[in-house]
């Protein structure tokens, strides 16, 4: 469908969560971890210096905090949905 062809797909943290709750007001990433796991996720603003460019970074400086936030935000989801 619209020339996608995902596979391995096993989990879906974003589908998960509204599983556990279909009522919370938004699924992204950053309202998930804020609301869940009390974690507020690490904005544009505070890696990338005002006259900077988000290309001007490192990419392990911008991806790090994120990808320890959607490991454990995946791995809650996972306990707290039946599969």
């Amino acid at each position: 469908m619209w020339g996608l062809n995902p596979s391995n797909i096993w989990f879906d943290t974003m589908i998960a969560a509204w599983l556990v709750n279909s009522r919370i007001s938004s699924y992204s990433m950053d309202s998930l971890a804020e609301f869940y796991l009390g974690y507020e996720t690490v904005h544009f603003k505070d890696i990338v210096p005002k006259d900077k460019l988000f290309q001007d970074i490192k990419l392990e400086t911008a991806s790090f905090m994120q990808q320890r936030m959607l490991i454990l935000l995946s791995d809650f989801m996972k306990s707290s949905v039946p599969l």
